[in-house]
């Protein structure tokens, strides 16, 4: 099949599905490239020619981490980079079981802050439809009292008001997903865009929490299949899917090159955390890295929750204080032209 996809993504929902599946399945005893048969068998769409591509380079003989690596952006990092390494140690039914639990729990968190912001947001549509209602409306208004009526005062009035104001919101919304496109991209923009996002009250906290959550636990599943120090940091820093963290990857790997420890060159970077500094720091000493690191990663997935629902509160209390800065912002238009406008017009000159 030969298909490439860089730009497609698979959902986090069927992702977790997927992985859970496959992970139990190979449990099960089947080979990779039978349960990667059925996949492409009973799968449909996107995901179907996606299969279908790892399914032929497992014939020919390419490994299942290298077959999901070719496919580009449409599986995350993590679960590229985790397939790779559940291949290499032999627990590939494990880690995909793993992989499952973990795409669980951050729909889980996403489902948290959607929720939270579902009505607020509802709240500024319905008044953005308002307004378009009332534009619309000044046609007929205008038809019945003789006159042009624009209470708006923005000239935009009747049919053709109401395609100009569709026409500006939809720009609008376009500019905003082609601004997203390019800020989660990894382009230039979208590294510069990453970077700044965690110096942002409560988002930058939200965003620290949750990565780390996501990078401590990929580090002890990578620490747990016997790798070298340089292939843990290097591994781990891929996983992130954060151009901030994996700029730090050169650098770690000089100091473990000069025979450094895991925790000497995180913690030289000066951009970690000192609880995971430490943690790397006291799992080395006592040989139970992988265990530190676990449950680590259950504090910080605590704290992810609770950072993004502090998030979704604040992003609530914007989008109402949106909603009533255009309702405050329509009612003196309105008051303007229409109160004091009549007022002017009766003023002899």
């Amino acid at each position: 099949m030969g298909l490439h996809l860089s730009t497609e993504k698979i959902s986090l929902r069927a992702l977790s599905v997927v992985s859970r599946r496959m992970g139990m399945a190979l449990r099960a005893g089947l080979d990779i490239r039978r349960v990667c048969e059925q996949e492409f068998s009973y799968a449909q769409g996107t995901y179907n020619r996606v299969m279908g591509n790892v399914h032929d380079r497992l014939q020919q003989g390419t490994s299942f981490g290298e077959s999901v690596q070719a496919q580009g952006r449409y599986f995350p990092a993590l679960f590229r980079t985790m397939a790779r390494v559940g291949e290499r140690s032999g627990k590939l039914p494990e880690v995909l079981i793993k992989l499952a639990d973990h795409y669980d729990r951050l729909v889980k968190l996403r489902s948290i802050y959607l929720m939270g912001i579902l009505w607020p947001a509802f709240n500024l549509v319905a008044a953005i439809f308002i307004v378009g209602v009332l534009i619309w409306a000044m046609q007929p208004l205008s038809q019945m009292v003789g006159q042009d009526v624009d209470i708006l005062g923005f000239g935009l009035v009747g049919t053709r008001g109401l395609l100009i104001y569709i026409g500006l919101l939809s720009v609008i919304v376009f500019a905003f997903v082609v601004a997203w496109k390019f800020a989660t991209g990894e382009g230039a923009f979208g590294q510069q865009v990453q970077r700044l996002a965690l110096r942002v009250p409560l988002l930058g906290q939200a965003i620290i929490a949750q990565i780390m959550a996501h990078m401590t636990w990929s580090m002890a599943m990578i620490a747990d299949s016997d790798m070298a120090s340089r292939t843990i940091a290097k591994t781990t820093l891929e996983t992130t899917g954060n151009v901030y963290y994996q700029g730090f990857a050169q650098q770690i790997d000089d100091r473990l090159r000069q025979g450094k420890e895991l925790h000497e060159a995180f913690r030289e970077t000066q951009g970690f955390p000192d609880d995971f500094v430490q943690v790397l720091q006291t799992g080395e000493l006592t040989g139970t890295l992988v265990e530190s690191l676990k449950h680590l990663s259950r504090g910080y997935e605590d704290r992810a929750k609770s950072a993004w629902a502090v998030v979704a509160v604040a992003a609530a209390v914007a989008t109402w204080l949106a909603v009533a800065g255009l309702l405050i912002f329509m009612i003196f238009r309105i008051f303007v032209v229409s109160y004091l406008g009549t007022i002017n017009e009766l003023i002899p000159k």
